[in-house]
C-alpha cells in the first residue's frame, strides 16, 4: 500500500540498519515506525466510517502524496524549539495536519459511494474541489520554491487543508 518512495526509503532505512549490524526483523521494525503509526490514524478512520482497512490505508497513503503531508510534516518537525512556546507551537502543528488528515480521510470515505479502491475514490474527491486543489497546489509550490520553512508559512498550509476538508 506504500507508495513507491516511500517503500523505497523503508527498504533504504532497513538496509542501512541491518549494515549496521541491527539484526533483519528488529531493523525493519525500527526502520517502519513511522508508518507504524499511520495505522492508529488508518484504523480509527476505518471503525468510524465502517470501511475496510485496506481501503482506508491506501486512502492514507494517496492523501500523503497529494496533499504533501509528509513534506509539511518534515518542515513542521524542523522548526526550532528553543523555548517551551516553540515546542508547543511545533507539537501543535503537527497534531493540527494529523488531525486535519483523518478529518479529510473522513469526509472523503463518508461521501465516496460505492468505490471500494482508494484511486476512484480520491478522483471523485478532487473532483469535488477542484478549485480550491488547484489554489492548495499553488501555495504549495510557491511555498517550496521561495525555501520557506517557517511557522507562518506552516500555519497558512494547514488553514489551506482546513479548506479543503470543508469545501
Amino acid at each position: 500500500m506504500l507508495p513507491e518512495s516511500d517503500a523505497a526509503a523503508l527498504a533504504e532505512r532497513t538496509r542501512a540498519l541491518t549494515e549496521a549490524g541491527v539484526e533483519p526483523t528488529l531493523a525493519r521494525k525500527v526502520a517502519s515506525s513511522d508508518i507504524a503509526a499511520a495505522a492508529l490514524d488508518i484504523a480509527e478512520v476505518a471503525a468510524s466510517c465502517n470501511r475496510p482497512l485496506e481501503l482506508v490505508a491506501g486512502v492514507y497513503f494517496a492523501l500523503d502524496t497529494q496533499l504533501s503531508f509528509d513534506w509539511l510534516r518534515e518542515r513542521a518537525q524542523a522548526l526550532p524549539a528553543d523555548t517551551h512556546w516553540d515546542l508547543l507551537a511545533r507539537t501543535t502543528t503537527l497534531d493540527d495536519l494529523g488531525r486535519l488528515k483523518r478529518a479529510l480521510m473522513t469526509s472523503l470515505l463518508s461521501q465516496s459511494g460505492d468505490y471500494d479502491t482508494a484511486a476512484p475514490l480520491i478522483d471523485a474527491w478532487r473532483g469535488t474541489r477542484q478549485p480550491a486543489l488547484e489554489r492548495f497546489t499553488r501555495m504549495l509550490t510557491e511555498q517550496r520554491a521561495s525555501g520557506a520553512t517557517g511557522l507562518s508559512m506552516l500555519s497558512v498550509a494547514i488553514r489551506e487543508i482546513g479548506m479543503l476538508e470543508r469545501s
